[in-house]
C-alpha cells in the first residue's frame, strides 16, 4: 500500500495552528511563551493538566498521560489511524496529499473511491431532501412513522436520515444530471441491475435511509427500512464493496467519537436505537446493526473506548443479542454493563411511551455482563428440583470461566449459594467442575475439569500460563511436536494462538470459536504477572 509523502505530511504540519487544533476541544490558557494549558479533552478533570507546545506542536497531560504531536492528538480524540489522523488534518486545512511510488492503477481506484464517496454523499442529501420536503403519500408516511417513534427532527437532521421515493430512476437521474455515470453508482452500490435485464435502477425505492459512515464520517453506504405498508423485506443494506462492510462498520461511531474515550459508549441493536438514544442525551451511542459484535467491530471501539453500556430489546432474543459475542469482547479488555429493557419494548419503544427519563434510569441502574447473566439465569431456574439447580450452576459456569478472581465473583457466588441453600465452597467447586450423571449426561455435581478453565492434566494448563508469563518463550516451547502432544484439541487450538499472537494473545480471536475465547481469557486471568493483557475485575 502506498504511502503519503513526507513532503504532504510536512505540508499538514506547516498549515496546522496547534493552539486553534487543541482549541476546538477543549478551553485553552496561555501559561508563557508558546504554551497553553487546559483541561484535558481525554479524561474528565476539574484541574488543568493538558499542557500544549504550540511552537513543537506537541501536547501532555500529566492527568491521563496521554501525549504525542498534532497527528497523535486527533488519533486519540477521534478515534482514527494515524493515516486517517493526517488525512483528517489535510481535509481540515484544504491539502491534497500525495503518496508514494503510486502507481497509475492505484491513482485510477483511488479516483473511482473519490466518486464513489460524492455520489453517496450527493444520495444522502438527496435522500434527506425527500423527507424533509415530503412530496409523495408515501414520504408522509415515513415522517409519521418516525414521529410515532417518539423520533422528533433535531435527531433525524443530526444523523440524516432520508426517505428514498418510489420508482426506480429518481436517484438515478439526478445523479445523471450531477455528472455521474451509472458505473459509478453500481460502484456504490445505489444501482443495482433489474431482474431479468441489463439496465440499471435505484437501489432503494419508498424506503427510510439510515447513511452509514465511516471512523472518519465519510458515508460508506445505507441501511434501509421500508416504510408502513411498503413492499419487500424489513431492512436492505448497500451491497458489500470496498467502501462498505457491514461486520468492519459500527452505525453512529463517527458521531460517538467526541465523547466515547471519556464517557464511554452505549451499544444498541438497531438504528433507531441509536437515535432514541441520543435524542434521551445519551451519547455516544453505537449499533451492531442487528449482528453480534465481530472482532473488527470490537477493534472500532477499542479505538474510542473500552467501556460499554449495551441496551438491548428486553425479549428473549434480545438478551440472547446482549451475550453473543461478549466472551470476545471481555478478552479484549472492555469493561461491560447491561441494560435490560422491559420485554417488548426497544429503546426508541421506551422513549416514546415513557420519555427520555425513563431510559436514563434504565441505563443508571445498569448491571455488570457478569450480574446480569447470573441474575438472568436465576430468574430463568427452576430451584424446586437438583435437576433444576444443576441446570443453573451449567448455565453460569461460562461466566466463571472469564471471570478472574475478584470481589465481584465472590459476591456472584455467594448469591448463588443463598439461592441454592447451599455453602458458598460448594458452589465455587461446581462452577470449575462438569459431572456426568447415570443417564451419561452431563451434571453439576461430579468433580471433573470444565473445559473452559482445566480440560488436561494441570501440567498443560502450565505450560500455556507460562508461555502467557513469559512471551518470548511461546516460540520455542510451543512447537509443533509439542502441541501435538497436549492431551486435548482446546489445548491445541489455544497453543496455536498463544504461539502466533504471543505478543497480544488476545488479537485476533476467533468470535465463533466462544470456548477458545473463553479459555484464553480463563488463562490471561490466572497467568502470573507480567502477563501481556490482564481483564478486569469488578468492571466487567
Amino acid at each position: 500500500m502506498a504511502r503519503y509523502t513526507e513532503e504532504s505530511r510536512q505540508r499538514v504540519r506547516e498549515a496546522t495552528d496547534m493552539a486553534d487544533l487543541v482549541g476546538q476541544y477543549t478551553e485553552l490558557r496561555r501559561s508563557g511563551a508558546g504554551r497553553i494549558t487546559g483541561r484535558c479533552p481525554f479524561h474528565e478533570e476539574r484541574t488543568p493538566s493538558l499542557s500544549v507546545d504550540v511552537d513543537r506542536q506537541l501536547f501532555h497531560c500529566f492527568g491521563c498521560e496521554a501525549g504525542g504531536d498534532l497527528f497523535d492528538f486527533v488519533a486519540q480524540r477521534e478515534g482514527l489511524d494515524f493515516p486517517a489522523a493526517l488525512e483528517f488534518l489535510a481535509r481540515r486545512a484544504g491539502i491534497e496529499l500525495e503518496r508514494e511510488d503510486d502507481s497509475p492503477e492505484a491513482a485510477a481506484r483511488r479516483r473511482s473511491r473519490t466518486r464513489q464517496l460524492e455520489a453517496l454523499q450527493r444520495a444522502a442529501v438527496f435522500y434527506a431532501r425527500h423527507l424533509t420536503r415530503p412530496a409523495s403519500p408515501q414520504a408522509r408516511d415515513a415522517v409519521e412513522y418516525l414521529r410515532g417513534r417518539g423520533l422528533l427532527e433535531p435527531v433525524c437532521a443530526r444523523f440524516q436520515i432520508g426517505y428514498a421515493p418510489p420508482g426506480h430512476e429518481t436517484l438515478r437521474a439526478a445523479s445523471h444530471r450531477a455528472g455521474f455515470s451509472d458505473e459509478e453508482l453500481q460502484g456504490a452500490g445505489l444501482l443495482r441491475l433489474a431482474r431479468g435485464g441489463q439496465t440499471p435502477i435505484d437501489r432503494f425505492s419508498d424506503r427510510l435511509m439510515f447513511p452509514v459512515g465511516d471512523q472518519q464520517g465519510r458515508i460508506v453506504g445505507f441501511g434501509a427500512r421500508k416504510t408502513v405498508g411498503g413492499r419487500g423485506p424489513k431492512y436492505v443494506n448497500s451491497p458489500a464493496s470496498a467502501l462498505y462492510r457491514k461486520s468492519q462498520l459500527l452505525y453512529g461511531s463517527h458521531h460517538a467519537r467526541a465523547h466515547a474515550r471519556r464517557a464511554g459508549a452505549v451499544v444498541a441493536e438497531g438504528n433507531t436505537d441509536v437515535l432514541a438514544l441520543r435524542q434521551a442525551g445519551l451519547a455516544p451511542v453505537v449499533a451492531a446493526m442487528g449482528t453480534a459484535l465481530t472482532e473488527r467491530q470490537l477493534k472500532e471501539l477499542a479505538r474510542l473506548t473500552k467501556r460499554l453500556w449495551l441496551c438491548f430489546d428486553g425479549d428473549a432474543a434480545g438478551e440472547a443479542a446482549t451475550l453473543r459475542g461478549m466472551e470476545l469482547a471481555v478478552a479484549q479488555g472492555f469493561s461491560i454493563h447491561v441494560a435490560a429493557l422491559p420485554p417488548g419494548q426497544d429503546p426508541a419503544d421506551l422513549v416514546a411511551s415513557e420519555g427520555a427519563d425513563a431510559l436514563r434510569q434504565l441505563t443508571d441502574a445498569s448491571r455488570s455482563l457478569a450480574r446480569f447473566h447470573v441474575e438472568r439465569e436465576l430468574q430463568r431456574a427452576d430451584l424446586s428440583s437438583a435437576e433444576g439447580k444443576d441446570a443453573l450452576i451449567d448455565a453460569v459456569r461460562g461466566v466463571f470461566a472469564w471471570l478472574p478472581s475478584s470481589v465481584l465473583r465472590e459476591d456472584l457466588i455467594a448469591t448463588i449459594a443463598r439461592r441454592l441453600e447451599v455453602d458458598a465452597r460448594l458452589v465455587a467447586a461446581w462452577l470449575t467442575t462438569e459431572t456426568t450423571a447415570a443417564d451419561g449426561t452431563d451434571s453439576p455435581l461430579r468433580s471433573r475439569p470444565s473445559p473452559a478453565v482445566d480440560h488436561a492434566p494441570g501440567a498443560a494448563r502450565e505450560l500455556l500460563l507460562g508461555c502467557l508469563s513469559d512471551p518470548s518463550t511461546a516460540s520455542d516451547v510451543l512447537d509443533d511436536r509439542q502441541i501435538a502432544a497436549l492431551p486435548t484439541d482446546l489445548h491445541r487450538r489455544a497453543a496455536r494462538h498463544i504461539r502466533e499472537h504471543r505478543a497480544d494473545p488476545t488479537a485476533a480471536l476467533p468470535a465463533d470459536d466462544h470456548e477458545l475465547v473463553a479459555f484464553i481469557a480463563a488463562l490471561l486471568a490466572a497467568a502470573p504477572s507480567p502477563a501481556p493483557a490482564r481483564l478486569g475485575h469488578e468492571s466487567i
